[in-house]
């Protein structure tokens, strides 16, 4: 999503390259990923996507000494420099105008969020802030236009919408039908989104 807002081709084109972060995590650990270090690794990479400065990266890597944490931050910077290019971009735009816009529209203004902290934590505070809201509002926009794809379409294949938690979408159907249900939604999840 980052790679997207952000609409640096070299990021585009990674981010295209890539099915999820876990290919990048493999990519990172070579042979030595496994399934039960997911949780590990998306420590490692989410808070370089939604917005973490050194010390909020540093402060994730609990498994790891913090002079590692400090070298693999550095080193996700520089391979990653389009994406910290269009953060500061974002943050400093956020920052002249008093708020942070979402693709969708969505606002969410700054005032004073964050101003028991001291200045130093409150700006990357705040950065966080304004990137995690363009990642995750176009994450809910998203959402939001899938939900209402699958309610058009579910009807058609007997089925329903029931309930929806955070990325998961809950739907009802008669059981002769959760292959076409099953399909239908992923069509529209996974294709009609791409497009």
């Amino acid at each position: 999503l980052a790679a997207g807002l952000s609409r640096d081709p070299s990021l585009l084109a990674a981010a295209q390259q890539m099915e999820s972060s876990d290919q990048f995590a493999r990519g990172d650990c070579g042979s030595s990923y496994t399934a039960a270090r997911r949780a590990e690794m998306k420590r490692y990479l989410h808070p370089m996507n939604y917005g973490a400065g050194e010390l909020g990266f540093v402060s994730e890597q609990v498994a790891m000494p913090v002079a590692d944490a400090v070298n693999h931050y550095q080193r996700l910077r520089q391979s990653l420099s389009p994406l910290f290019s269009w953060r500061a971009h974002v943050t400093a735009l956020a920052q002249q105008s008093g708020f942070v816009q979402t693709q969708g529209g969505w606002q969410r203004e700054l005032g004073s969020a964050g101003a028991t902290r001291s200045h130093h934590r409150r700006t990357h505070w705040l950065d966080n802030m304004i990137v995690s809201t363009l990642v995750q509002g176009l994450a809910a926009d998203i959402l939001r236009w899938c939900l209402r794809e699958l309610n058009r379409s579910l009807p058609a294949l007997g089925a329903q919408l029931v309930f929806q938690d955070h990325d998961e979408i809950y739907v009802a159907g008669k059981k002769a039908h959760v292959a076409q249900v099953q399909a239908g939604g992923e069509y529209v999840v996974e294709q009609r989104v791409r497009h």
